[in-house]
């Protein structure tokens, strides 16, 4: 198994299935863009998670592009699990971070902010 198989099943396990956490899978990013399109009709079987997207407050910006309110009231791109290996290889890899070193969680973010 390569290290991108091994880190994606790694942050699957880690980061999906779960309310509470404050990242998305790809199904769920497919979801919460459907609701917010309404093509998912409001029904008391989804008013659970409709109220999780609220609580969040997801919203839809250019090119379906997903964002979420954060707790200053700024809106911040979602990231996606299975986007992750990507990101942090491109920030520490491709982007020519200084010989291997930690590129940085400042950088990190930025980087998910303008992966489009």
């Amino acid at each position: 198994m390569d290290s991108r198989s091994a880190f994606q099943s790694w942050a699957l396990r880690n980061y999906s299935g779960c309310v509470k956490t404050k990242t998305i899978t790809a199904e769920k990013y497919s979801r919460i863009l459907a609701t917010l399109k309404g093509e998912i009709r409001n029904c008391a079987e989804n008013s659970k998670f409709r109220f999780w997207m609220r609580s969040k407050g997801f919203r839809l910006g250019e090119k379906d592009q997903l964002y979420a309110l954060s707790p200053n009231g700024s809106l911040k791109k979602v990231a996606v699990v299975e986007e992750f290996y990507d990101i942090i290889y491109n920030v520490h890899v491709e982007s020519g971070a200084r010989s291997g070193f930690h590129a940085g969680q400042k950088r990190t973010y930025r980087a998910v902010s303008f992966n489009d």
